[in-house]
């Protein structure tokens, strides 16, 4: 399992954007992680409590939970990745796989973010190699990765993008 790698929340800057909606709230995920919320006024938007970290693609991310939302009855915390950045919709799924969430934690994502579909692959103990399946995104397969490995008989297994096979002319 990927480290939650944290860092202080005004290293990092740059213009972050709203990726994702994510079902939890801060004392959801800090249950599962040590995370070090910070409570800051929010331009605006009233008191919020917001945490940064370094993902495992080496790129930066944070989660932002504004405590209006709870009075509105609103569950979750967003995810922010760096806007317009090439590698934004990786800096989402690297974030879902450090955080141990999968793709089926997200409440929305922002309509431009696309995921890279993930293949798992298997080796059995003869070399053979075979796709155990595709998967929207690198969480949702490792996930089923991490299933499948807990298991009693040991097999080796991979993660791989996905690639889209055109017919043959």
């Amino acid at each position: 399992m990927s480290t939650l790698v944290q860092v202080p929340p005004r290293s990092v800057s740059g213009d972050y954007c709203s990726s994702a909606l994510i079902r939890f709230l801060p004392e959801e995920l800090s249950e599962r992680h040590t995370i070090d919320w910070m409570t800051y006024d929010d331009d605006g938007l009233g008191e919020a409590l917001g945490a940064a970290f370094k993902a495992s693609n080496e790129q930066y991310f944070g989660l932002v939970h504004h405590l209006h939302s709870r009075r509105l009855g609103q569950h979750g915390t967003a995810v922010l990745t760096l806007h317009l950045c090439p590698h934004e919709s990786e800096t989402l799924d690297a974030a879902l796989c450090d955080l141990g969430l999968t793709s089926a934690d997200i409440i929305s994502v922002r309509e431009d973010i696309k995921f890279t579909p993930c293949e798992l692959i298997r080796q059995d103990d003869n070399g053979n190699e075979f796709c155990v399946g595709t998967y929207r995104c690198r969480a949702d397969a490792l996930a089923q990765q991490r299933k499948l490995a807990a298991g009693f008989h040991k097999q080796d297994y991979w993660i791989r993008k996905h690639e889209h096979l055109s017919p043959s002319i």
